[in-house]
């Protein structure tokens, strides 16, 4: 709790559990003990992942995390690219439209026709050696990280005090328990 810097719940996961995945049920555990609804969640950039943010929306929850920059590994990044929520489509970087192809774990691939991208002044750019078109990845929670980071730049002066107050509260703890208690790595032996 905030106000008085009691910890509430510790979960301690193996490697392989992503931290996004961890959220949610420390919000319930959270909510379970105190009988209080959570209305907002800090935490650090680890845990900026599109589910998160979406998870946290659906519950009404306010998610005063930092949203992670795209990261960009082509020339013409997703973030060229416009999600168009109610139409479910996607339009390129020169207005011509990506549909939604087939569903993948986390999401769905958008892609565009051949002929869209065959005289695009992009082509060299965007398109994949090889390739006649264009396919994007969209999570499946993609709008509501688009809203986190849209949000993150209009946080107000009480945003970013309770994010600073995270910080040197929760950080400090972690830091700690890192640094006195042995905690910085986790090692399993098998034999």
């Amino acid at each position: 709790m905030t106000k008085v810097g009691v910890i509430l719940d510790v979960a301690v996961t193996t490697g392989q559990t992503n931290e996004g995945e961890m959220i949610e049920p420390q919000v319930d555990e959270v909510e379970a003990i105190t009988g209080i609804e959570i209305k907002t969640v800090t935490a650090d950039v680890g845990y900026a992942y599109a589910k998160v943010y979406g998870a946290l929306e659906r519950r009404g929850i306010d998610a005063l995390i930092p949203a992670k920059a795209e990261p960009i590994k082509s020339r013409v990044p997703l973030r060229r690219f416009r999600y168009d929520a109610k139409h479910d489509i996607l339009k390129c970087p020169r207005g011509r439209i990506l549909r939604p192809a087939r569903p993948i774990k986390h999401g769905r691939f958008f892609s565009s026709k051949a002929k869209d991208c065959s005289r695009c002044p992009l082509k060299g750019d965007c398109l994949s050696k090889g390739r006649v078109n264009k396919a994007v990845v969209v999570g499946n929670d993609y709008p509501a990280l688009l809203r986190a980071r849209r949000r993150r730049e209009r946080w107000s002066w009480q945003d970013r005090r309770l994010y600073q107050r995270h910080r040197w509260r929760s950080e400090g703890f972690h830091g700690e328990a890192k640094t006195w208690h042995g905690l910085a790595r986790g090692v399993v032996y098998r034999t």
